[in-house]
């Protein structure tokens, strides 16, 4: 009986000392799915986030690539001027010599210079407009979306968001 008694006056602490230890068991159990299902929903926010700048990442993307087309097609500037030169009769190397010695006017160097930067833009822009290109500039905006969210989800502002989310979820 007086154990009974002693029992029945502490029944409260008791119970507060059960359901806490039954309440952090469920939370330690409960803790990695929300914190996944917390992780997966930020995530999303934030792929929603960089992909509403896909655009700006796609043009930076692309003018990269134009710089890199366009240095590639440049190296070959003097076969295009051959080539150019060609349906005149002459040669670089004769154009060059003709031009040192004064016999080109200004006026005919600005038309082949213009003629060559013309053939220079085109092959540029069929390289652009390759598949090949295409699909690098779409692999490289995936590649730099990836980055950008792998990035944010690291950031200290993510992870205190995701911890804090955590927590109170679990409280609720």
């Amino acid at each position: 009986e007086k154990v009974t008694a002693a029992v029945e006056a502490k029944r409260g602490d008791i119970t507060a000392a059960v359901t806490a230890a039954v309440r952090a068991q469920v939370e330690a159990e409960a803790k990695p799915q929300v914190q996944a299902a917390v992780t997966q929903q930020v995530q999303a926010e934030v792929q929603e986030g960089v992909e509403a700048q896909r655009s700006t990442i796609e043009a930076q993307v692309t003018a990269a690539v134009r710089q890199q087309v366009e240095a590639e097609v440049a190296q070959n500037r003097d076969q295009i001027e051959s080539g150019v030169l060609a349906p005149m009769g002459m040669t670089k190397k004769q154009y060059d010599a003709a031009v040192a010695a004064g016999q080109i006017s200004e006026a005919q160097q600005a038309q082949v210079t213009a003629a060559v930067d013309a053939q220079i833009a085109q092959l540029v822009d069929a390289q652009m407009a390759s598949d090949t290109v295409k699909a690098s500039i779409a692999s490289q905006t995936d590649a730099q979306i990836a980055a950008a969210v792998a990035e944010k989800m690291a950031s200290d502002e993510i992870q205190a968001t995701i911890a804090s989310t955590t927590e109170t979820q679990l409280k609720a």
